[in-house]
């Protein structure tokens, strides 16, 4: 036991986390530093850190945010007034996110002709009353429309989504775009990285982003060069940086796959071992999955080509048109799918999976059951969930926690 531990620990003191953390913890190391000589020696200017204590301190009581992000700071504050206060606005601060931003509202505008409205929603609203509000405020925070689809495929644990990912990826003709918070290699990563090096080989366009800071621990630095000497467009979203800045916070943890604008995946299961439960590492792993067939797919390939976009200083090859699939539009069908994207504040000005989630509870009429392998509930979805075990008797069996 003592030696796993001791593995583990100089497994992270070899890791990039470790150097992030000491960079980091010396810079906050020097800011402190430079506020005790200011009060030991200038004590006159304890005036002005009082008046900045408090103006911070204002700020955040007013900031238009959710009290459990507020608290963090507030207790900060508390600790260490001054330094507090300065972090606050060093990590707070939007000068680094304006030009993602811009450029994200840029490939917005580029994509928007292809969002036209449905006829589905007009069938909602004749049909279904409550998916219709739900699918119309989506439209409304996102721009994207709902879709008739050919088929959705649900796949209740990793093992059935890896099966699945593989088969259709070696039917990849045109492109295959994805995008994933984890990678690493292994059991579940390796023969997907086959198939993607055999494709990109064929001549077929191929694209992987991975988030940074979630593979820091699971890749080499600079594994997308490794791709890219494969054929494989590869690029490390959101990369990280050994200073204080909020550009840390710009993150999706999206996972989805977009194969010839026709078949698209995405869910809660990243491309790692645990996620197919291959290993052992947080007991037996339980994630879900979706296959999407059809128009819909066309919200995910905007996703995945928004963020490339944005991230990359090479965009992709081709605009937006060149990979939607036209083959599917048109179709008519009986169910409605809409995906649908969600971020940090740098391009998004509200929680919309947050809102999504609570629409659905405020809607609950006889039973609302929710898995997932990660808990954390605010106040406001603690009380939207107690309401809606309240307004029906039958509603009191609502909840299925899963424990990951």
């Amino acid at each position: 036991m003592g030696m796993m531990c001791m593995r583990k620990i100089l497994k992270f003191l070899h890791s990039r986390y470790a150097l992030a953390a000491f960079c980091i913890a010396l810079e906050f190391a020097q800011i402190m530093a430079v506020f005790i000589l200011l009060y030991k020696y200038f004590l006159p200017i304890t005036v002005l850190e009082v008046i900045f204590h408090v103006a911070v301190l204002l700020y955040i009581i007013n900031r238009d945010e959710i009290p459990e992000f507020k608290l963090p700071w507030l207790i900060l504050l508390s600790m260490l007034p001054v330094i507090g206060a300065f972090v606050f606005m060093l990590l707070s601060s939007t000068e680094s996110s304006k030009q993602l931003k811009k450029e994200f509202d840029n490939a917005c505008q580029r994509i928007r002709p292809y969002w036209q409205d449905s006829e589905c929603m007009e069938r909602l609203e004749e049909d279904d009353m409550d998916a219709f509000s739900q699918v119309h405020y989506l439209h409304r925070a996102t721009g994207m429309c709902c879709y008739g689809s050919r088929n959705v495929t649900y796949y209740k644990i990793g093992e059935e989504f890896h099966q699945a990912l593989l088969k259709e990826l070696e039917q990849a003709e045109k492109y295959i775009l994805m995008e994933y918070f984890i990678i690493q290699d292994g059991r579940m990563w390796a023969p997907i990285h086959e198939i993607l090096k055999k494709k990109a080989a064929q001549g077929i366009a191929v694209y992987l982003m991975y988030d940074d800071f979630g593979c820091m621990a699971t890749l080499p630095e600079r594994y997308y060069k490794q791709m890219e000497g494969e054929g494989i467009h590869c690029i490390p979203a959101n990369k990280f940086t050994l200073v204080l800045s909020n550009i840390h916070n710009n993150r999706d943890h999206r996972k989805i796959t977009v194969i010839d604008g026709k078949v698209g995946f995405t869910g809660g299961i990243n491309l790692a071992d645990e996620y197919i439960n291959a290993v052992d590492k947080y007991g037996h792993w339980k994630d879900t999955a979706v296959k999407i067939e059809g128009e819909a797919v066309k919200n995910l390939t905007a996703l995945v080509w928004l963020f490339w976009n944005v991230q990359s200083k090479k965009p992709m090859d081709y605009e937006f048109a060149w990979y939607i699939d036209k083959s599917s539009h048109g179709e008519k069908e009986e169910g409605v799918v809409m995906p649908y994207g969600d971020g940090p504040e740098t391009f998004y000005l509200e929680s919309i999976g947050k809102n999504v989630y609570l629409n659905m509870i405020n809607a609950a009429k006889k039973y609302l059951y929710i898995t997932t392998p990660y808990l954390i509930c605010d106040h406001e979805l603690m009380t939207a969930l107690r309401l809606a075990a309240k307004k029906r008797s039958g509603c009191s069996h609502y909840y299925t926690p899963y424990s990951g």
